[in-house]
C-alpha cells in the first residue's frame, strides 16, 4: 500500500464488509486510507516534503527541509505528521519556524526515529480539545467569504485579525457600512508581501541649489518640507529637469520629456546655520539596498540624499544618481563630486531611531527603547540625512564595493503575456493546481543590474567616537 496520506479513496464495497467478508490486510489498508483521505481533505495545509538532514538529538524539534518554501512562523500551532521511517505516525505540534524548518520545542524527533529521507505532512491542528474546526487558518483552514455575505453590522468590535487577511481581501468601500467584499479588493490588491511604503529624503545645508529625482516615481505620495531656521531665504518645489533658484523666482529648465518626480530645494544668502530639506513617502517592493547619494560641490557637502530605493525605482529614463542640476562636466573636471554609499540593514535602524527626540532630551537609540524609553512627542524629528551625519563619517580613503546584484526598478507592467495598466484590475487570487487552494496573486518586480558610473565612488562608513 501506499505511504500515509498517499492512496486514493474509494468506497468500500459491500463484499469487504458483510459479515461474510474476509478478515485481511487489504480491507484493513483500504479502510486506513479512506479515513487518512478524508482527513487531509478537510485538515492538509498544503505543505508537504522530505527531511533533508537528520533532526538534532535533542529537544529542540527542528526538521530542516532546504527545498521547503514555509515563509516564517506561517505554521505555529500546526501539525507535523511523519509518514513513513522508523518515526512514521508520530505527530509534533509546530511551535515555530522558518522559510525552510519546522520547530517542535520539547520533542526529539532523532530518538523517535525520525532521519533524513523520511517524509512529513503538515496538517491544520485537529487534536486541538474543543477548538479543532474554528476556521482560525490554525485548526482549520481560513473562512473565505462569498460577496457581500458578511453584513457590517453583524461583525463584532474587535472581532476581524489582520493576519487572517487573504490577499488584503477587506475593501473598505464594500466595508462600510455594508459589507466585507472577499472579491472586489482595493488598490492595495498585490499584497503586503510584495508592496510595502519606503521613505525618501534630502538636505541642503549650504547656500545653493540641488534639483534631486525622488526614488518611487509614478508611486509617490505628496512630499513634505522643512526648514531649521525662521526667517531664511528658502524655497521647495517640484519641477521635471533642472531648475534654478533666488530670492525672488524658479526658472525651470527644458529637458528630454519623460516622466519623473523632482523636487529642488534652495538656500540663498542664508547668513548663519539654516537647512531646508524635504522628505516624501512612497510604495516600494522591498528591495534588500538602502541607498545614500552625497553631493560634494568643490570639496563642501551640498546635498544629501537617502531612500530605501535606487533613484530609478518608478522614474523612467536613465537615472544614474539623483542630483539633476550636477552636470557631467563638473563632475568630470572635478568640481562636483558623487559619493553612494549601502548601509547595512542594521545601521539603517539605527540611524531611524535617531530621527525621534526621547523624553531625556536627546534622540532616541535602541538602547535606549530597550530600556523602555518613549518619544517625546512635543519635539521635532529630524531628518535621516541628518541623524546619518550625526552618527557616521565616511571614510574617503576606503572604497566599498558597487553593489553588482539586480536591484528592483519598477512595479511590471506586463504580466502573464498581458499589459497591466492598472494592477486594482488584476486577478486578487488564482488558482495554485499543486496545492488545490485559492493563493494571492504573485508578481515579480523590474530588476536590473546598474552599472557604476565612472564619476561615481561607492565609499564606506565608520561610527564616529
Amino acid at each position: 500500500m501506499a505511504d500515509p496520506f498517499e492512496g486514493t479513496y474509494r468506497p468500500m464495497l459491500e463484499d469487504e464488509t458483510d459479515k461474510d467478508s474476509p478478515d485481511n490486510e487489504t480491507t484493513y489498508a483500504q479502510v486506513r486510507v479512506s479515513l487518512e483521505t478524508l482527513l487531509k481533505s478537510h485538515f492538509f495545509t498544503g505543505d508537504n516534503g522530505t527531511l533533508t538532514e537528520d533532526p538534532p538529538d535533542d529537544a529542540s524539534g527542528v526538521l530542516t527541509d532546504s527545498g521547503a518554501s514555509f515563509g516564517t512562523d506561517t505554521h505555529n500551532g500546526r501539525l507535523t505528521i511523519i509518514a513513513n521511517g522508523l518515526g512514521e505516525g508520530q505527530i509534533y505540534e509546530i511551535d515555530d519556524g522558518t522559510n525552510t524548518t519546522l520547530i517542535h520545542t520539547g520533542d526529539n524527533l532523532f530518538s523517535d526515529g525520525v532521519r533524513s529521507g523520511n517524509k512529513y505532512w503538515v496538517f491544520y491542528n485537529f487534536l486541538s480539545p474543543g477548538s479543532a474546526h474554528d476556521h482560525d487558518d490554525i485548526n482549520s483552514k481560513a473562512v473565505i467569504l462569498a460577496v457581500n455575505q458578511v453584513l457590517g453590522s453583524n461583525i463584532a468590535s474587535d472581532s476581524i485579525d489582520s493576519r487572517h487577511y487573504i490577499a488584503d481581501s477587506i475593501d473598505t468601500e464594500h466595508y462600510a457600512p455594508a459589507s466585507v467584499d472577499q472579491a472586489a479588493v482595493g488598490p492595495s490588491a498585490i499584497g503586503q508581501g510584495e508592496l510595502k511604503t519606503g521613505t525618501n529624503s534630502a538636505s541642503r545645508d549650504t547656500t545653493g541649489t540641488t534639483n534631486t529625482t525622488l526614488s518611487g516615481g509614478q508611486y509617490n505620495f505628496i512630499a513634505q518640507d522643512a526648514i531649521s531656521t525662521p526667517g531664511a531665504s528658502d524655497r521647495a518645489g517640484i519641477f521635471h529637469g533642472t531648475a534654478t533658484g533666488s530670492a525672488s523666482e524658479w526658472a525651470p529648465s527644458a529637458s528630454d520629456f519623460s516622466y519623473r518626480t523632482n523636487i529642488t530645494i534652495h538656500l540663498t544668502d542664508i547668513g548663519g546655520s539654516a537647512t531646508v530639506a524635504f522628505r516624501n513617502t512612497y510604495v516600494n517592493s522591498s528591495d534588500l539596498y538602502h541607498w545614500i547619494f552625497v553631493l560634494m560641490e568643490k570639496g563642501v557637502l551640498g546635498c544629501i540624499w537617502q531612500a530605501d530605493s535606487h533613484p530609478k525605482f518608478g522614474n523612467m529614463g536613465i537615472i544614474e544618481h539623483p542630483f539633476n542640476s550636477c552636470n557631467i562636466e563638473a563632475l568630470e573636471n572635478g568640481d562636483n563630486e558623487i559619493i553612494v554609499i549601502n548601509p547595512s540593514l542594521a545601521q539603517v535602524e539605527r540611524i531611524a531611531a535617531r530621527t525621534l527626540p526621547a523624553l531625556d532630551g536627546g534622540w532616541l537609540t535602541r538602547e535606549k527603547i530597550a530600556l523602555g524609553m518613549d518619544i517625546d512627542y512635543d519635539r521635532p524629528e529630524r531628518d535621516f540625512t541628518h541623524a546619518f551625519l550625526d552618527l557616521y563619517e565616511i571614510q574617503e580613503s576606503k572604497e566599498a564595493e558597487w553593489i553588482s546584484e539586480p536591484i528592483t526598478i519598477d512595479l511590471p507592467k506586463i504580466h502573464d503575456g498581458k499589459y497591466v495598466n492598472d494592477w486594482r484590475f488584476m486577478p486578487r487570487q488564482v488558482f495554485n493546481p499543486k496545492t488545490l487552494l485559492m493563493e494571492p496573486l504573485k508578481i515579480a518586480p523590474v530588476k536590473r543590474v546598474l552599472l557604476k558610473p565612472d564619476y561615481i565612488t561607492p565609499l564606506q562608513i565608520k561610527e564616529k567616537v
